[in-house]
């Protein structure tokens, strides 16, 4: 928890560092935020560096460029172990969309559905849309859950070292 004891605030549009378990970091923008389940949408990148990076302005990554994308909860941000490294931009929901997730089915997995949620009004409790397909033709998308925080930091681990 930060120093004052107080919880961090934070926004749709912010920049913030994961670290990783080698004590390095990667980035994350908070793409939606849900705050009624103390969560949000994020997209991670592969950049990985030695100490928290110091940004001045707004990195030029797109949606492309994520190696990882999901609904995570908001404790490592409210509780300072992500630290905000970029403040105050807003965010282009055209261009930083919430994609379309997909979910495996537990009892046969070579089936899965797809899920979409609406864009402006995200949660990751409530699809808007699915459909049941073969998961050969959805397995490339993001899968959709819930992150606690340490394990989406140890999920960018596995995918970044």
């Amino acid at each position: 928890m930060p120093r004052s004891g107080k919880k961090l605030k934070y926004n749709e549009g912010d920049w913030f560092a994961v670290p990783l378990t080698n004590k390095q970091f990667a980035l994350g923008l908070v793409a939606r935020v849900d705050r009624n389940m103390h969560e949000i949408l994020g997209y991670f990148f592969g950049e990985v560096f030695v100490a928290v990076p110091v940004l001045e302005q707004e990195p030029t990554y797109s949606p492309a460029d994520a190696v990882l994308m999901g609904w995570v909860g908001e404790r490592g941000i409210v509780y300072g172990t992500w630290p905000l490294v970029l403040r105050g931009h807003s965010i282009d929901k055209q261009k930083w969309p919430v994609p379309v997730f997909a979910q495996r089915d537990m009892v046969h997995p070579e089936m899965g559905t797809w899920l979409r949620y609406d864009n402006d009004q995200p949660s990751s409790m409530a699809p808007v849309e699915g459909q049941y397909v073969p998961w050969s033709e959805i397995a490339h998308l993001p899968k959709d859950g819930l992150y606690g925080h340490i394990a989406l930091e140890l999920r960018l681990s596995l995918i970044l070292l």
